[in-house]
């Protein structure tokens, strides 16, 4: 009875803590994406996408974002031959609503240049540490996220070169749109990817010594 107390809290345990990545990975997400907003140097592809429809539709770029994550989705389902995911409309919600909240919270518009690209890069590295964390947590991929993974698989090529092949699309069709694209745009075009790869590595790596050490106790 003991030893099944303690497989059954440390079921819980690993829940919670899967539900935390999750739920901070998209936290984060949402202030990385704010951040290199606020830089005024360019957003990722997707991103200027969404402010581009923004513009037009008259819309939160956080509903906006939304809009776009239950069209690929779709795509997502089409590809993979299967009946939409859920836990994806949840993710891509929060996220949407993560962007606002981020929005209105972070009132600071860095004008001096040293600043934007302070405010560019950080934002970059919070995003992408946030797409690696809650992808990491194994609950529910985003649609861009699970489109990356998807496309990466269709290609057999690594997450870096379907991250990049992606954002370059998003890059054409944002750029038709008038989205804010700019030096940071291209920087998160060609570095995401990577970013995302070696962040996943890291949280990977960590959680199998962490694993390893509760073995061995």
């Amino acid at each position: 009875r003991h030893q099944n107390k303690r497989k059954s809290m440390k079921w819980k345990y690993k829940e919670v803590n899967r539900m935390l990545k999750y739920g901070m990975g998209l936290m984060f997400m949402g202030c990385g994406t704010v951040l290199m907003l606020k830089s005024d140097l360019g957003v990722a592809a997707f991103d200027a996408l969404c402010m581009g429809m923004s513009r037009i539709v008259n819309f939160s770029a956080g509903k906006c974002c939304m809009a776009l994550g239950i069209l690929i989705i779709f795509l997502n389902a089409a590809l993979e031959k299967k009946i939409p995911n859920i836990f994806s409309f949840l993710t891509s919600l929060i996220v949407g609503m993560c962007i606002d909240f981020w929005m209105k919270m972070i009132g600071y518009n860095p004008n001096e240049r040293v600043c934007q690209f302070f405010f560019l890069i950080i934002g970059i590295l919070i995003n992408t540490f946030g797409i690696a964390l809650y992808i990491s947590a194994g609950l529910s991929k985003g649609p861009i996220d699970q489109l990356m993974l998807n496309i990466s698989n269709l290609l057999g090529i690594s997450i870096r070169l379907g991250k990049t092949y992606i954002e370059t699309v998003f890059l054409i069709i944002a750029l038709g749109l008038k989205g804010p694209i700019g030096i940071g745009t291209i920087v998160v075009t060609f570095v995401s990817g990577a970013l995302i790869q070696t962040f996943l590595y890291i949280i990977k790596e960590r959680k199998e010594k962490r694993d390893g050490y509760v073995t061995r106790e």
